[in-house]
């Protein structure tokens, strides 16, 4: 009967063990899909990031395409303006007392440009991965303001460049969205439509 006893509690605590061990299995699948959905996937190997962009952010892609066709379209106006006002390269300023004032506008309108274009590729590839849809929006308003300033500094009446100033407060706002970005990062800051961002830890 001992022997018997023995042998059932041995059968009894085994498949309490077996239970567990299940239970346990199954408790740590259901937190690796609860990771994946929530866009974390941690690997024996180490912690991987990765940040998996929303569909939306491929309006963000094309406004940056966009900018650099803003911006060519502008290097085309000072290649032409050196064919018309016959300067050559390196030459970056005229100083011909006749046609130089003109090309000058020209020129510093594309330069002007140029020295903000690095900023603005930055907010806007990090912004819109937090705000797509409102740094794709500024995004566009910034490049609208930079072709009318440049229109506007193109005319030779440097003051008409100021017809495109809004096109620096969209440039603010996608600041905005960069930093918006990294307190959400830092877990100070839901994503703009409350929605938990993809990302992997």
């Amino acid at each position: 009967m001992s022997n018997s006893a023995d042998s059932r509690s041995r059968e009894l605590l085994l498949a309490c063990a077996s239970f567990l061990s299940l239970r346990a299995h199954l408790i740590v699948a259901s937190r690796t899909r609860t990771k994946a959905r929530a866009g974390v996937f941690c690997r024996n190997t180490g912690a991987k990031k990765m940040v998996v962009l929303s569909k939306e952010y491929g309006v963000v892609v094309l406004t940056g395409a966009a900018s650099f066709a803003m911006v060519t379209y502008l290097a085309l106006k000072v290649s032409a303006a050196r064919k018309k006002y016959k300067l050559e390269y390196p030459v970056m300023y005229s100083d011909d007392p006749e046609t130089g004032h003109l090309f000058n506008c020209i020129q510093r309108a594309h330069q002007n440009t140029l020295e903000t274009y690095p900023a603005f590729l930055f907010f806007l590839a990090v912004g819109g991965i937090h705000c797509p849809r409102l740094a794709s929006t500024l995004g566009g308003i910034w490049i609208i303001g930079r072709l009318v300033y440049a229109h506007g500094y193109s005319t030779g009446d440097p003051s008409k460049r100021r017809y495109g100033d809004f096109g620096s407060i969209a440039l603010l706002g996608l600041m905005g969205t960069a930093v918006s970005f990294g307190f959400h990062q830092l877990g100070w800051q839901r994503s703009c439509y409350g929605r938990p961002m993809k990302v992997n830890l």
